[in-house]
């Protein structure tokens, strides 16, 4: 029974983590296409996050989120094969959409359960999309809600993950507000293996790796204690170091020289874990300039710079609440509404932009 348990409670933590960053991919491909920037696969990608979220959701039996999942599934499957163009309303009932998944997905996380929200006027929003199909793409085949069976186009391997791309943020219709920092109900950290040196052949390229075999996911609380443990180790190896005398034994003081070698190399890859790339702060932004843009009717672009420059965990943890903070403000008092900024010989849109980089032996952001 034990057994059982644990796999069960082990099958909903990786069903959380998996999904709440699918989310926020999914969040980066919506806003990426309200831009303006589609491309053949960005639909696909959206949709396939989603298929995965029901898919999952429905095997562990989360009859909810599989219910609420499978209603944006449909609309998105019209919406990758053409059927229904998308306006902004459109969008902005596919960020709440994603946003009531998130909250089903913390609530899962945390209290083991689907939550008490009721999301039935969402789905209604969608399904009233889904409705507004034009008399020609009503005759094709179409998704409907209450199918079950959803095809996915066969493709070779998963398409490459979009790039962080600047994104204009543009005013339309007025949406809910919602500020907060999405804070993952479970914190993991991706160890990704070190690269094996072996090469491809010329003319052939090298095939994607899958996910489950590049990277593992291990509690922050299990770091920390590796990152504890590696310091008491740290300070045995200088009190030996201390005391091996200049007429020690020479094999004695070459036992003593490799200790102290593996020490500091496993203090530095125990950090190194520990580290991560700015941009998972960052990758929150644009969906908080837009909400933000569309509460206040202000048009900004957002450019980022060095999303990959790493940082220590507890810096990025510590770091978000100030920066999203510092965003809202310049959006918010540092940023005019586009006819003061026309009037003053402006352009229409603002611009606002990130930048981290390494100097000095420090990182400016």
């Amino acid at each position: 029974m034990a057994i059982k348990e644990d796999l069960q409670k082990q099958l909903i933590n990786e069903l959380v983590v998996e999904s709440l960053e699918g989310l926020d991919a999914f969040d980066h491909e919506i806003l990426t296409l309200e831009a303006g920037g589609q491309t053949a696969d960005t639909w696909n990608n959206a949709f396939r996050i989603i298929h995965t979220i029901k898919g999952s959701s429905g095997c562990i039996g989360f009859g909810k989120v599989e219910s609420v999942a499978h209603a944006g599934e449909s609309l998105l499957a019209v919406l990758r094969d053409g059927g229904l163009k998308p306006d902004s309303r459109t969008f902005s009932s596919l960020l709440r959409y994603s946003d009531a998944l998130r909250e089903m997905m913390r609530s899962i996380g945390q209290d083991g359960d689907e939550g008490s929200e009721d999301h039935s006027q969402l789905v209604s929003d969608i399904k009233a999309l889904h409705a507004g199909l034009t008399g020609e793409a009503a005759e094709k085949p179409a998704f409907g809600f209450f199918e079950d069976d959803v095809k996915i186009p066969e493709t070779a391997a998963d398409p490459p993950a979009a790039q962080p791309q600047p994104l204009a943020i543009s005013k339309n219709e007025p949406v809910r507000k919602d500020d907060a920092l999405h804070k993952d109900a479970i914190h993991k950290v991706a160890i990704h293996k070190e690269d094996t040196g072996e090469t491809q052949s010329s003319g052939s390229a090298a095939p994607r790796a899958a996910a489950s075999d590049s990277a593992i996911r291990v509690d922050v609380s299990q770091i920390d204690r590796l990152m504890n443990l590696v310091g008491e180790l740290v300070l045995a190896r200088n009190q030996i170091v201390q005391s091996t005398g200049q007429d020690a034994d020479p094999s004695h003081v070459a036992a003593v020289q490799r200790v102290n070698l593996i020490t500091s190399e496993l203090q530095q890859s125990v950090m190194k874990t520990r580290m991560q790339p700015i941009g998972n702060v960052w990758s929150k932004f644009p969906r908080i300039i837009r909400d933000l843009c569309h509460e206040l009717g202000k048009d900004v672009a957002l450019a980022m710079e060095g999303n990959e420059t790493e940082l220590d965990r507890t810096i990025i943890e510590a770091i978000k609440d100030p920066m999203t903070h510092i965003i809202r403000n310049s959006i918010d008092h540092g940023i005019e509404h586009p006819e003061e900024r026309v009037a003053s010989g402006k352009t229409a849109q603002g611009r606002l932009s990130l930048r981290a980089f390494h100097e000095g032996g420090q990182v400016n952001i």
